[in-house]
């Protein structure tokens, strides 16, 4: 099961997903994440804090939005301290490309 709810705060439009991102419950983030990658808010702060799962499908989601948001020349930053999720990204070598922040972070906090 997956939550996903979007809020604006400061400068950034921040996307928090809650629950398990998987084949299944991926497009219920790509959606909210496809609108504020479309917004013109300099930043978009994608909150898995609460994510304790994350497979390929939710990858390629928040790789997309990296790349568009790269590309437009704004921000892209993922938040999580998740053991789970740090390790999947780590292996998939995209915490060298995104900037990760800790829960509770300055972006958006």
């Amino acid at each position: 099961m997956l939550t996903v709810d979007t809020s604006v705060m400061d400068d950034a439009v921040v996307v928090r997903a809650t629950g398990e991102i998987d084949l299944h419950t991926a497009p219920l983030l790509d959606e909210p994440v496809r609108i504020a990658v479309e917004s013109s808010s300099p930043r978009v702060v994608v909150d898995l804090s609460q994510t304790h799962y994350l497979d390929s499908t939710g990858l390629a989601v928040l790789l997309r939005a990296h790349k568009q948001l790269r590309e437009a020349g704004r921000s892209f930053v993922l938040r999580t301290s998740q053991p789970r999720v740090l390790r999947l990204l780590g292996l998939a070598g995209l915490s060298r490309l995104m900037t990760i922040e800790p829960d509770g972070g300055s972006a958006g906090a």
